[in-house]
């Protein structure tokens, strides 16, 4: 049994050590075309730590557009559709001064490249022709292109890579079939988009797919998205001239720096928390250890799988108070285990009256809590929700952590450790007699 009950400490630790890596890692999930992010980036966010860059256009009708205020709307709702779709739904289009559009997105990485593709100047041609012999005709052009995306897909028995792929409609395709008709292992079909050649991709054989794949510049998905945007921004019937030629620097609410130390302040606080119970309560503090990554993780999985929460500053401080609810509970419920054994209990029965003692003090404490936070989104505002929202599934979350899953680490480790209450910095006065 006490192996057993080692075992499943220990694949609980790894659990936890997952969970928390889970939270930060950015990867792209193999033979997939998704890309995992991780909790904590994944969470709608109403704070500026990044900072920013933005744009102006100015945009050129084709002769054939009559209603340019329509036009000019649906430029800025297919600029939104698209940005979200390639995992910038942080980024902003709306409507500027002089009928132009501004866009500004979070400094992150390609931030400037897709500021740039929007700006493409230029129709789109895909054609086996060199740019000054484009035959209109039979070259495929933007009214042949139902969509452009980046793409992860298996490119070989062994190999996966980013590239972009264009959807084809049926003309598109008739016409991909005719230009790549008689083709050989020299043949080239170039994509242009203006005077811009955004890609040749070698071909050896006829093509009659309705969609047209092609990778090996684009090594990233930020890389591919840049190369789709341009492609797309060729198809569209209006022209993008970025403003002055000009990206704009927007400085982050908060420097990098402040930032940093705000995050090392946290860090030490939490780390002198968990140190004191280690000090106060010796091996009991891997359990509390344990269950501070569980709240944690299950808190920032739930704050980027739910749509509507938002954090904000106020959600940050609902969050704080929930950990510190977190640490309350586990005190009451390892100092009155402490008591317990002071007062003659054996080690296991009072780790476990001490739980079990104090269950509904916890529960009282955590809906509380709760149905405070709940009032409080019913009657504030936006931050005000974003604190209640954190505050209340911080609360639901210590519940289950610090009673569930207490419940079962103390289970476990009173199996492992029966009698040496001085692992656990428990005492007794000699001259008390242990109980039965």
């Amino acid at each position: 049994m006490k192996k057993l009950a080692k075992r499943n400490l220990i694949c609980f630790a790894i659990l936890a050590v997952l969970l928390m890596v889970l939270c930060f890692v950015n990867f792209t999930v193999p033979a997939t075309t998704s890309r995992f992010v991780g909790f904590v980036p994944a969470i709608t966010k109403d704070i500026d730590i990044n900072g920013g860059l933005a744009s102006k256009y100015d945009i050129t009708y084709d002769e054939s557009v009559i209603d340019t205020d329509t036009e000019l709307q649906n430029a800025v709702k297919m600029l939104s559709n698209k940005l979200a779709m390639f995992g910038y739904g942080g980024a902003s289009v709306s409507v500027g001064e002089n009928d132009n559009i501004y866009v500004e997105m979070p400094a992150i990485k390609q931030a400037s490249g897709i500021l740039n593709a929007i700006a493409t100047v230029g129709p789109l041609y895909i054609t086996t022709a060199s740019q000054t012999e484009i035959d209109k005709t039979t070259a495929i052009s933007g009214q042949d292109v139902v969509d452009v995306t980046s793409q992860f897909s298996q490119i070989n028995a062994s190999a996966f890579s980013w590239g972009v792929n264009i959807k084809l409609t049926t003309e598109g395709q008739e016409k991909l079939k005719k230009l790549t008709e008689g083709a050989t292992s020299g043949t080239t079909l170039n994509i242009f988009v203006g005077e811009d050649t955004i890609s040749q991709i070698g071909i050896s054989s006829q093509l009659n797919t309705p969609d047209l794949y092609f990778y090996g510049t684009e090594s990233t998905q930020d890389l591919a998205n840049v190369t789709a945007l341009q492609i797309l921004m060729g198809k569209y019937s209006a022209e993008f001239d970025m403003v002055n030629n000009e990206i704009i620097s927007i400085a982050p609410a908060i420097s990098p720096m402040i930032q940093t130390l705000i995050l090392i302040a946290l860090a030490v606080v939490l780390a002198a928390v968990v140190a004191l119970f280690f000090v106060k309560f010796g091996q009991l503090g891997f359990l509390v250890l344990m269950n501070l990554v569980f709240l944690l993780t299950i808190s920032a999985f739930f704050m980027q799988a739910i749509p509507v929460f938002v954090l904000s500053y106020s959600g940050i401080i609902g969050l704080l108070l929930g950990i510190g609810l977190f640490f309350v509970s586990n005190y009451i419920i390892f100092n009155s285990a402490k008591k317990g054994y002071a007062e003659g209990k054996k080690l296991p029965l009072a780790i476990k009256l001490g739980l079990t003692g104090n269950t509904l003090k916890i529960v009282d404490i955590s809906v509380v809590s709760i149905i405070f936070a709940v009032a409080v989104y019913l009657i504030g505002g936006v931050y005000a929700q974003s604190f209640a929202f954190a505050l209340a599934l911080a609360s639901a979350i210590n519940m289950l952590v610090s009673l569930v899953f207490n419940k079962l680490f103390t289970k476990w480790y009173t199996k492992i450790n029966t009698k040496k209450a001085h692992l656990v910095r428990f005492t007794r006065e000699e001259h008390v007699n242990e109980l039965d």
